[in-house]
């Protein structure tokens, strides 16, 4: 916790590109309000993941010119 003062989490905010196996359906649960509740289901192609590393390169790149130490970075890896 010495160091929480000092600590950044930059986070990225896109749209993911429309993909024909993405999909929205109500189903019979229903919520705090009985409304019924959404399943969502949804995949990344290729231009995302490529977007989305390019923006993590970028902050990286930006990160390391203000001397940051310890990054971390969650990778995104090509779908199998």
């Amino acid at each position: 916790m010495q160091g929480y003062n000092h600590q950044i989490r930059p986070k990225i905010v896109g749209e993911m590109m429309p993909q024909e196996c993405n999909w929205v359906a109500l189903v019979d649960e229903k919520d705090l309000y009985s409304l019924p509740t959404g399943r969502v289901g949804y995949s990344w192609c290729d231009n995302d993941r490529m977007s989305i590393n390019h923006l993590l390169d970028y902050i990286t790149t930006a990160l390391q010119a203000i001397d940051a130490q310890n990054i971390w970075r969650q990778e995104v890896t090509p779908a199998t």
